[in-house]
């Protein structure tokens, strides 16, 4: 359970795009000049303006750095402009980001533009390629941790964790504010966890409690902050929240590794430190449940991990005669759960067409696996209908260029595959073992690495 955030993958970039992003983006020398690039930077100005109005807020209010949720509460009136802004930004960007290929030769401007485009559509690779070329062109210090934290925060993202560890330094971090350390901190831990290093997930776990435990214990008397009471009652309520869904997130997965390698003396050790950083017992009671809930879903989403993956319960097929795994045996198979609802499974498609065309020539099969749901676009259907709707309307809609089948009853194939989320990619490899799983519209580039290493192997 997270805290409800805002559209696309701008939350944790929006202290470093708020300063870096300030000023208006100029046309001038641009090599961005299509057509598409030309819409973009419409929207682009928008949210810039934007970004230049929060940055004032936070001039002229220090308070809402420090606590960026009464940010958010200060803003509910208008939260639906807000919203449809970025809304708009990868909308306009995925057009335009089909002419950048490689990323020399963009001066400073055009680099921003590109950067803001690549993160609305979770581009993790070319957001880092534009932030290092950033990095070296900017020339206020400001500016530059800036996008060394952001820098830090995408290649915890994508796995390099490394790189992420070394850019998280105190000197780029002295002037972010606790909740941005968390995320940081907290994405290393998760990420090293995911990779199985048992000391770096508990040392950034630490860090991540202790960091949310700062924020959660700021003053909500202290100047700036709201006078009316029912107002600092509903903030403290926030914060609580954040901070116990966060903790709850972190300290679950590292305390599943802890319990997958060492057994429950481990985790219970693990669990009895992060207890005393928290330090408040009525706080820690609040996390449990969730420490517990994020432990049973990763025992769900793991449980098939590097065993024979579970045959398929019977579907309706679209584009190809009915599939099995067993009919698939000598491929490595790429299992994309989703919804027609879900717009991040949406997102992933062009990712997905991309490797269809790629990779099917060296044995790659992508399956899109979906159920009933007894709706489309927003109507209830019943469902012959709604299977009606799929083949029709969505599949040629969004090219989708890959088999599709639709569990005739219930969704007993996505609980066999610890399905919690969507969407949820699955690889399976040659011998029919599942070898690779990922949860959420991100991370593409970890996935095609995986994707290629399992075709490598005989």
């Amino acid at each position: 359970m997270r805290m409800k955030r805002l559209p696309i993958a701008f939350a944790c970039f929006l202290p470093a795009l708020a300063a870096l992003c300030a000023t208006a983006l100029a046309q001038h020398g641009t090599r961005l000049s299509t057509p598409e690039w030309t819409e973009f930077r419409v929207v682009a100005r928008r949210y810039d303006s934007l970004q230049a109005v929060f940055k004032k807020m936070q001039e002229d209010q220090p308070e809402l750095k420090r606590n960026p949720l009464l940010m958010q509460s200060r803003l509910q009136n208008g939260l639906q402009e807000i919203t449809a802004i970025y809304q708009a930004v990868p909308s306009k960007a995925q057009p335009a980001m089909a002419s950048v290929q490689s990323l020399d030769g963009y001066g400073l401007e055009d680099l921003r533009l590109i950067k803001l485009a690549a993160i609305s559509l979770n581009d993790i690779p070319k957001a880092q390629g534009a932030n290092e070329r950033l990095a070296a062109l900017l020339r206020d210090p400001d500016s530059i941790r800036q996008v060394k934290r952001e820098l830090a925060q995408l290649s915890a993202l994508q796995g390099e964790l490394d790189k992420a560890a070394a850019l998280a330094t105190d000197e780029n971090l002295s002037d972010a504010s606790e909740m941005e350390k968390a995320q940081l901190y907290g994405s290393i831990a998760t990420g090293a966890a995911d990779d199985g290093r048992l000391d770096q997930a508990k040392d950034y776990a630490a860090r991540t409690v202790k960091a949310l435990r700062s924020y959660q214990l700021q003053d909500l008397d202290a100047p700036g902050m709201p006078a009316d009471s029912m107002q600092r009652a509903e903030l403290k309520k926030m914060q609580d929240y954040y901070f116990t869904s966060q903790l709850s997130d972190v300290v679950g997965a590292v305390a599943w590794l802890c319990k997958s390698t060492g057994g429950t003396a481990a985790k219970d050790a693990f669990l009895a430190a992060m207890r005393g950083l928290v330090g408040d017992s009525a706080l820690w009671a609040q996390t449990t449940a969730g420490i517990d809930a994020t432990m049973q879903k990763l025992d769900g989403e793991r449980k098939t991990l590097n065993q024979p993956a579970p045959a398929w319960a019977a579907h309706e097929w679209i584009g190809t005669t009915p599939l099995t795994l067993e009919g698939l045996a000598g491929k490595v198979v790429l299992v994309d759960f989703f919804a027609t609802w879900c717009k991040p499974c949406i997102m992933a498609f062009p990712h997905l067409r991309d490797w269809t065309e790629r990779y099917a020539g060296q044995g790659l099969v992508v399956v899109g696996l979906t159920n009933s749901q007894g709706r489309y676009d927003g109507k209830q259907l019943g469902a012959d209908e709604e299977f009606a709707k799929l083949k029709d309307d969505f599949i040629p809609k969004h090219k989708i260029n890959w088999a599709v089948g639709v569990e005739k009853s219930g969704r007993k194939t996505f609980t066999e595959y610890g399905v919690n989320g969507i969407p949820h990619v699955v690889l399976i490899d040659r011998k029919g073992v599942l070898r690779y799983f990922k949860v959420g519209a991100a991370d593409y580039d970890k996935t095609e690495k995986m994707i290629k290493k399992l075709l490598a192997e005989k």
